[in-house]
């Protein structure tokens, strides 16, 4: 939204940038200050992370990871909560869409999570042309 005011008494006129001027009603000066405010809304999304470590250990034994997660496919933003505990062998996720619509729940062993993820089937690499 612009205003603007006279840059000699400081009157506020009602007056288009573009316009033709008249003379200031209080003082009949005819220069002018300008202003134009501009409001933004921002929107913060996070999502903490956290990783325990043990000595001699490769991996991480306990991740998690709770917050707002953008889903490429659909195009939007879903909360995500999920913990990998490799010494307990447990792997729980649980995702709602932005309505509250549970997406995913699941709770189980993770000796049994297969097929997602890194536990993926790779595909064999091609042999080489060279030989």
């Amino acid at each position: 939204m612009a205003s603007a005011q006279c840059n000699q008494c400081w009157q506020y006129l009602v007056e288009a940038p573009d316009g033709q001027r008249q003379p200031c009603p209080r003082c009949g000066g005819l220069g002018r200050h300008f202003s134009e405010s501009v409001t933004v809304e921002v929107t913060l999304r996070i999502q903490p992370r956290f990783k325990q470590r043990r000595p001699r250990w490769k991996r991480p034994i306990f991740e998690s990871k709770s917050g707002d997660d953008f889903h490429v496919a659909s195009g939007e933003w879903r909360k995500l909560s999920r913990a990998i505990d490799r010494e307990h062998d447990r792997y729980t996720e649980h995702i709602t869409d932005a309505a509250g619509n549970v997406v995913r729940d699941v709770d189980q062993p993770l000796s049994e999570h297969r097929g997602h993820g890194s536990a993926r089937r790779r595909r064999p690499k091609e042999p080489s042309g060279d030989g």
